[in-house]
């Protein structure tokens, strides 16, 4: 599906005596000039940011006058199928994944013990950790971060702990008689129909448990390198990714060990620049793959809505869609 073009935009979003935004207007240029340079990931981008910013002047996107042809959602599901086709999935296909030389570890550790030649390592890293319990937000293990560090994880934290607790009240107290929560719901899961919430309320009530309950343990390794697995042996076949330290926000096994959840967190778990798209989205779009069992069918805020309004079932299983719903009781999304 590729994006409509400039001529078909303006057509389709016109309006009589409704003069268009400043917002409205870059994205019209953004779609005039990526008609010039069709294909071209850098134009692609910047519909992205110019959509993102003009959804973010209303209230809801889909009832604006633009949308009176459906324009506006036809242009979030060509954004959408453009990503899917051009953007690889850290965890597509819900496949587990592996650090870095990890297969070739086990390998050579299972040779050598079949040998009997593995002997007890004696230098073992052992990181650093600090405990948070007892402080009214839950129990957690903080592992190989700087004291710089802490400050802004642990805010993270805090506002993912928050809206955990907002999200299952909402889906407890206002989701049968609140428009607005109403809303909400429809823009992250789609049609609000009994059996789609009764879901999405048993899920953040799992989630809202988990948060102030279980002990949950965070470790932050910055130079992550992840592997794509191609099938489920612990000795498959491994495509390496294009998914570094600088690209990684995170990522989980897909079990739970009996003293708790154990989270990974890459490098833009500290170092975006929006501490909830960051730091706490990340915590519950993590959590979310242990305590639901969600996958990642597709990733960002855009994409999450464009699955919601296409494909329901999938967005009640994709952990961006639940982590943006929470996220969207700390910020306007």
């Amino acid at each position: 599906m590729s994006i409509m073009s400039y001529k078909e935009w303006k057509s389709r979003t016109s309006a009589a005596f409704k003069p268009r935004s400043k917002e409205l207007k870059y994205l019209d240029a953004c779609i005039k000039e990526y008609d010039r340079n069709r294909g071209s990931r850098p134009h692609f981008d910047t519909i992205v940011w110019a959509y993102q910013a003009w959804v973010a002047t209303k209230t809801n996107s889909e009832l604006s006058v633009r949308n009176k042809s459906g324009a506006v959602s036809d242009l979030l599901a060509q954004i959408v199928a453009f990503r899917d086709a051009h953007m690889p999935f850290a965890h597509q296909g819900g496949s587990p994944l592996r650090s870095n030389a990890l297969l070739r570890d086990i390998k050579e550790g299972a040779k050598l013990l079949g040998e009997g030649k593995l002997k007890p390592q004696v230098k073992v890293h052992i990181p650093e950790a600090v405990v948070d319990s007892g402080k009214g937000k839950g129990s957690v293990v903080w592992e190989d971060f700087e004291a710089s560090q802490l400050t802004k994880a642990r805010k993270g934290w805090s506002d993912a702990f928050d809206a955990a607790k907002l999200a299952y009240e909402s889906m407890l107290f206002k989701i049968g008689n609140d428009t607005n929560e109403q809303i909400r719901f429809q823009r992250w899961f789609g049609n609000p129909t009994r059996e789609a919430i009764n879901t999405v309320r048993e899920g953040t009530r799992k989630m809202w448990n988990t948060f102030q309950t279980s002990p949950v343990t965070i470790v932050l390794h910055e130079d992550i390198i992840l592997h794509y697995v191609q099938d489920g042996s612990p000795f498959g076949e491994m495509e390496e990714g294009s998914f570094g330290g600088k690209d990684v926000y995170g990522y989980v096994w897909n079990h739970k060990a009996g003293s708790g959840y154990r989270v990974i967190m890459g490098q833009w778990f500290l170092a975006d620049p929006d501490p909830i798209d960051g730091a706490a989205e990340t915590v519950y779009h993590e959590l979310s793959h242990k305590v639901l069992g969600t996958v990642d069918h597709i990733y960002g805020k855009i994409q999450s809505r464009g699955l919601a309004a296409s494909q329901q079932r999938l967005a009640l299983t994709n952990a961006d869609n639940w982590a943006w719903f929470a996220m969207s009781f700390l910020k306007y999304i």
